[in-house]
C-alpha cells in the first residue's frame, strides 16, 4: 500500500491512505497539525515549535481528532511529570465524552493509585505487561489496531497485547489531567 506523508508541522504528522483521507473516509486536518483537532473539557493546551504542551494546571481537558480512524499504527512521544494523569485514547465512539468507557484508554499515569491501571494499561480492560517508569523523559509510544487486536508499546515494551470487540473504529483523543506538566510531540497515524 502507497502511504502519503500528508503534512509535517510542530513535530506531528499524518500518515493516511491518501492526503486528505482517514482510514474511514473523514478528512483529517490536511497539514496534520494537533491544532486542527477539536478541545473538549478544559483548555490547558499550548502548542509550541517541538509539539503541544500541557499544564501544569488544574485542569482536564482533551485533544480530539475530526477524522476517525479503522486499523492504524499511531507512534508519538510524550514527557510528564508526576502529579499528572494522561492517556491516549483510541477508537473513541463518542467525541463528546471522552473515557474508557467509549474508547479505548493506553495509559500515561507512572504513580495511578491503582497499579493495575498505571502507564501503559489499557484501563477497565488490561493490566500493563511490562512496568514502565516514564517521568521527566521522551518516551516513545506505538499503539497499533488491526481488526479486534490492540497492541501498545511503551519505549520498546510491549505493555498490552489484547483482543477486544468494543469497536471496530473511532476518534483518537490525547488528554491532559492533573497538575503537572505534559507534553506530546512526534506524532504520527499510519493506515494500516
Amino acid at each position: 500500500m502507497n502511504r502519503t506523508l500528508c503534512g509535517v508541522l510542530l513535530g506531528v504528522s499524518m500518515l493516511v491512505g491518501g492526503c486528505g483521507e482517514s482510514p474511514t473516509g473523514d478528512t483529517p486536518p490536511a497539514d496534520g497539525d494537533l491544532r486542527g483537532w477539536d478541545r473538549i473539557g478544559d483548555d490547558p493546551w499550548r502548542f509550541g515549535e517541538d509539539g503541544v504542551e500541557a499544564g501544569p494546571a488544574e485542569a482536564t481537558g482533551f485533544l480530539v481528532s475530526k477524522a476517525t480512524f479503522g486499523d492504524f499504527r499511531l507512534t508519538l512521544e510524550y514527557w510528564v511529570e508526576d502529579d499528572t494523569n494522561s492517556g491516549i485514547h483510541v477508537r473513541c465512539t463518542s467525541r463528546e465524552s471522552i473515557g474508557p468507557d467509549v474508547c479505548y484508554e493506553i495509559n500515561i499515569w507512572d504513580s495511578h493509585p491503582n497499579q493495575a491501571s498505571r502507564t501503559g494499561s489499557v484501563v477497565t480492560i488490561a493490566e500493563p505487561l511490562a512496568h514502565i517508569d516514564g517521568l521527566e523523559r521522551w518516551v516513545p509510544v506505538e499503539i497499533v489496531a488491526e481488526g479486534e487486536r490492540l497492541r501498545a508499546l511503551f519505549d520498546g515494551q510491549l505493555t498490552a497485547d489484547l483482543e477486544h470487540g468494543r469497536s471496530a473504529n473511532g476518534a483518537i483523543a490525547l488528554q491532559y489531567a492533573g497538575t503537572g506538566t505534559l507534553r506530546f510531540r512526534n506524532v504520527v497515524i499510519e493506515a494500516l
